[in-house]
């Protein structure tokens, strides 16, 4: 998660919180009026909805990917889930009950990011240092795949 991210969530539910709060007071005996009780329960619905569709995200750019250990055959599930251009979410689904004819239950092992500054980390030199390379390095999208398979490794 970004820290943009992390901001506006902290954002929201602190809004929560005050709309929880207010719901929670009986202010019909400091308003006046029918009027005034009508503009503040209007307010609260609508500050409430807009925080709802700010929360409501829908990711379409997913790729699922099945992965095999060096050792072992067995797969685990991964899901790439593209926040934005430099963050990917990933998370790793395992089948439990594997052979059993009935419905399977899949378990959440692990969730992790992958980052592009994680990335520029790795594998672009700081400063200004003149390099010839013989080979070209990866692209960022193309490091995704190393990174589960190290990942995938790690897990036998």
């Amino acid at each position: 998660m970004t820290k943009n991210e992390k901001k506006q969530l902290e954002t929201v539910s602190l809004a929560w919180f005050f709309i929880k709060e207010l719901a929670k007071c009986d202010l019909s005996t400091h308003l006046k009026t029918a009027r005034e009780c009508f503009i503040y329960k209007l307010c609260v619905d609508t500050l409430s909805i807009r925080l709802h569709k700010e929360l409501t995200m829908i990711y379409s750019n997913v790729k699922t990917y099945y992965i095999s250990g060096g050792n072992n055959t067995r797969l685990v599930r991964y899901d790439v889930i593209k926040i934005d251009s430099d963050v990917f979410l990933v998370k790793v689904i395992e089948e439990q009950n594997k052979g059993n004819a009935g419905p399977k239950t899949l378990a959440l092992l692990e969730e992790f990011e992958i980052t592009r500054d994680e990335y520029k980390k790795r594998y672009c030199n700081s400063g200004f240092q003149t390099v010839i390379r013989v080979d070209m390095r990866p692209t960022f999208e193309d490091t995704i795949l190393q990174d589960l398979q190290e990942h995938r490794n790690k897990l036998d």
